[in-house]
């Protein structure tokens, strides 16, 4: 009964582990794909403040052009402005000295010829008055059109100076968002990091076992309960001092169930892929030829008699050969905390 103990102990606890293990790796898969999810989330985020930077870049630009522009018109107009403002000071000083001239010249003249003379000189100076109103006239032109420019001006540089902002709090927010991705990135790294190494440690025990057993088809103990195990070359035999279940070590159709010679009570199930696990002792079946079991199924008990320790024997068998049958015997066996 220890040993059965020992062996029920060893189950439990390597199934805690294999537990243990596959809540690991399910957790950090879980906390990967949240991570891949807000990563992702992130990457679009960037993608989009990226388009904006650019398009923000491309109307910031337009705006300099426009600035541009308007300050040259601004230029163009003073050069203007400076021309019309010569214009009318060489026209005044030219009709000032005519003015002068015709005041001299007039007082040595005649009647007929100051008259004459008069008449000459007003002519000229109704001409350079035209002329210096023109002049006037498109000078005023000149500063309105200044005036406007300079309010235009004003715009499109407070314009620029929203654009520019603009720009910068977008490039601020990238920042943050990479800063986010680049930490979201290596918290993701490491969580592959770990679930690497416990899936490939996984993958080394289970290449550790298969190497040990050599098995790739596992059955479980038909008895649950019992005294003691003995192994021979080939079977197992469980000794039992009490009525117990007898479960089918895996899941198949009974082939066989009745009498067989002097051996008692004989149980065959086919596993499926030439593997056969056969029960006989003094058993009473609960299934019948050509039913389907499935694993653990309760397909008989065994007989007690008071005061005797009995037996049940249990064999694999492939390709009707017996096997090795403590070696088939479920994966936990591989500590031998049986003593078989």
């Amino acid at each position: 009964m220890n040993d059965c103990k020992c062996f029920l102990f060893t189950l439990i606890l390597v199934s805690n582990i294999s537990f243990a293990t596959s809540r690991s790796i399910n957790t950090l898969k879980d906390k990967i794909s949240n991570q891949s999810g807000k990563i992702s989330k992130l990457a679009a985020e960037i993608r989009d403040i990226d388009f904006k930077i650019s398009a923000s870049n491309t109307d910031y630009l337009v705006r300099m052009k426009e600035i541009e522009g308007v300050e040259f018109k601004i230029t163009e107009a003073k050069k203007d402005l400076l021309n019309s403002a010569n214009l009318i000071s060489k026209e005044y000083k030219v009709t000032k000295k005519l003015f002068d001239n015709y005041l001299l010249e007039s007082s040595d003249l005649t009647s007929d010829e100051s008259l004459f003379l008069k008449s000459t000189y007003i002519k000229l100076l109704k001409n350079k008055l035209t002329r210096l109103q023109e002049s006037q006239k498109s000078s005023s032109q000149l500063l309105v059109m200044m005036n406007e420019l300079d309010k235009t001006l004003a715009v499109k540089k407070r314009d620029e100076e929203v654009v520019y902002t603009l720009i910068m709090d977008l490039e601020k927010k990238k920042k943050e968002v990479g800063e986010s991705y680049i930490s979201l990135m290596e918290f993701k790294n490491r969580n592959q990091e770990k679930l690497d190494k416990i899936i490939a440690k996984k993958r080394a025990y289970k290449k550790v076992k298969r190497k040990k057993t050599n098995i790739k088809f596992q059955l479980e103990l038909p008895l649950r309960s019992f005294t003691s195990i003995h192994p021979s070359r080939e079977g197992v035999t469980f000794k039992y001092k009490e009525t117990t279940p007898i479960r089918a070590p895996g899941s198949g159709k009974v082939v066989y169930s009745g009498e067989l010679a002097s051996y008692g009570k004989v149980l065959i199930i086919d596993h499926g892929k030439d593997i056969r696990s056969v029960l006989l002792g003094d058993i009473v079946s609960k299934v019948d030829k050509n039913q389907i079991v499935a694993k653990n199924q309760i397909i008989g008990y065994t007989i007690a008699d008071i005061g005797m320790i009995k037996s049940l024997y249990y064999e694999i068998r492939k390709k009707n050969i017996a096997q090795n049958t403590k070696q088939w015997l479920v994966q936990n066996t591989k500590n031998n905390k049986i003593k078989i």
